[in-house]
């Protein structure tokens, strides 16, 4: 109910507490985008495709995607944060790439060692993402 000049019939401290749960919710928000943000999707489900398309080709294809993806993210981010977030663009894609299946020149590390790393860089990733 609109009320004049502001006054709602709220205390200050219900006031005070709806705003910060307001901002908890925007810095989750901002968390998960930033978990996803930093991930190469553009190349990486490129370098899916060419993996699909030509199997024995997948190490060359690798490098190819990941010089790609350095590119792109140089190309595409301005800002303060423009070297840390292309640093971790070209730390995302060989770990998407090995969790797809590829190898880099005929090695593969350990399935569980990529899945783990997805994990954790996806979480260690977000945080360190800067979207200024």
């Amino acid at each position: 109910m609109a009320t004049l000049y502001g006054i709602t019939g709220r205390s200050a401290r219900q006031i005070k507490d709806a705003d910060q749960k307001r901002g908890n919710k925007d810095k989750v928000k901002e968390f998960a985008s930033n978990m996803t943000s930093h991930i190469p999707t553009e190349v990486v489900a490129v370098f899916a495709l060419g993996l699909a398309g030509a199997p024995d080709y997948t190490g060359y294809w690798m490098i190819f995607c990941w010089a790609g993806a350095v590119a792109l993210r140089w190309w595409a981010t301005d800002g303060d944060g423009k070297i840390g977030n292309i640093i971790l663009a070209g730390l995302a894609f060989p770990i998407w790439a090995f969790a797809l299946g590829g190898d880099l020149l005929g090695w593969k590390p350990d399935p569980q060692i990529t899945n783990l790393s997805v994990l954790g860089f996806s979480i260690i990733g977000g945080l360190l993402y800067n979207n200024k």
